[in-house]
């Protein structure tokens, strides 16, 4: 039988950070593929206890629908606790931000700007929508902002989508300064600007950046998520943004999915009121760190002869070059052979061209894994 699937998904490719997790849970295998909190640091004791104050009693409203943009209590605790200035919207995780996004902004062949390298989740999600990316220059302290403006002068965007903390897969961060500039240029060029800020408080320094929604309000939509500071299996996040731009999300969201479990923002909104979040975040930033220092540490030990990587500040990953240059995608196939993972940077990059990087999550590992994982390594590069 013939299926008509439409143009967007006719020949879409399935995300390899997806396939790749898949073997990551096969025996023996040592993964740095993945974007996974470290499962010994889930507040399972806290959780827990919200189980069982749930089941002596359950909130009255927890069976029913309830309201599109969100439990009203958890978003009041959400404003005062993250001191969000403006209305938010309960979403179904940062990658329905995302979709949400784009289905009020997207129409086929709509060209949109994205960071080079920049989140392969985020890239296929806009492609999906029927969008043309077009790209930007990281540097080490952020965006290209002469290459932008030269875009901007020559095209009509309908956003620019950036990751600006501890960014996914670079790990680098925007400079206050080019946070500014950033936000200055968004309002010169009238450009709406898509911040996605997973990692804001992955800070090793317990330091938080101001946002760039923080300089233009009205030029940006911001997205926050509790995947990697709390529990990822909830899938809660949440979108800032103007009144009209919100009002326009929620009339897409009451068709995608009605709302976000209520369920998850149940459990969420009992573990602010109970616990310090902020403490929690300390502790991931602590032993994070330390994860970090000792990858970094053992990478350069065993890998310095053929790698070049800079130490991150914060975040989950650490991006490396290989300084042979030979196609990280290709010796891929070896390094599943001798079972560890890693993810290939060129799957970041939207022509493909740069083929020697490749992503490492130094979060969710052991040091014995991170040890043997990183000599097997060696032999794949060697």
């Amino acid at each position: 039988m013939k299926y008509f699937f439409s143009k967007e998904y006719e020949n879409i490719q399935s995300s390899f950070i997806r396939d790749v997790l898949k073997i990551a849970n096969q025996k023996d295998v040592i993964s740095f593929a993945g974007g996974l909190p470290n499962n010994k640091l889930f507040p399972r004791k806290e959780i827990e206890s919200i189980f069982k104050e749930y089941s002596l009693k359950l909130p009255n409203d927890l069976f029913q629908y309830s309201a599109t943009n969100g439990l009203p209590k958890l978003i009041d605790v959400l404003k005062t606790q993250f001191n969000l200035k403006d209305e938010i919207l309960i979403s179904n995780g940062s990658q329905q931000a995302l979709d949400l996004i784009s289905s009020i902004f997207l129409n086929k062949d709509d060209k949109i700007l994205v960071e080079e390298p920049s989140y392969v989740g985020a890239i296929g999600l806009f492609k999906s929508h029927g969008a043309i990316c077009h790209t930007i220059q990281l540097e080490d302290d952020g965006i290209n902002l002469k290459k932008l403006e030269s875009k901007l002068q020559k095209n009509k965007y309908k956003f620019f989508y950036v990751i600006p903390t501890f960014q996914n897969p670079s790990s680098i961060s925007y400079t206050l300064s080019k946070r500014k500039a950033l936000a200055k240029m968004a309002i010169k060029y009238n450009l709406i600007l898509v911040e996605d800020d997973p990692y804001r408080y992955l800070n090793f320094k317990n330091k938080i950046q101001p946002t760039i929604y923080d300089f233009a309000p009205n030029n940006t939509i911001y997205i926050g998520s509790f995947s990697k500071i709390f529990i990822p299996s909830l899938r809660v996040g949440y979108i800032m943004a103007t009144s009209e731009i919100l009002g326009k999300i929620t009339v897409a969201k009451q068709y995608k999915d009605l709302h976000t479990n209520l369920f998850s923002q149940y459990i969420l909104y009992k573990y602010l009121s109970n616990f310090d979040i902020f403490k929690h975040i300390k502790v991931l930033n602590s032993s994070y760190k330390k994860k970090c220092d000792f990858f970094y540490k053992t990478l350069k030990d065993e890998l310095n002869d053929v790698l070049e990587v800079e130490k991150p500040k914060g975040g989950m990953f650490l991006w490396a070059k290989l300084k042979s240059n030979m196609d990280t995608k290709v010796l891929f196939e070896k390094s599943k052979k001798t079972k560890v993972l890693y993810i290939p940077g060129s799957v970041f990059f939207e022509d493909k061209s740069e083929k020697s990087y490749l992503r490492l999550n130094f979060t969710n590992s052991s040091k014995k894994e991170i040890k043997e994982g990183l000599k097997r390594l060696k032999k794949v590069f060697s």
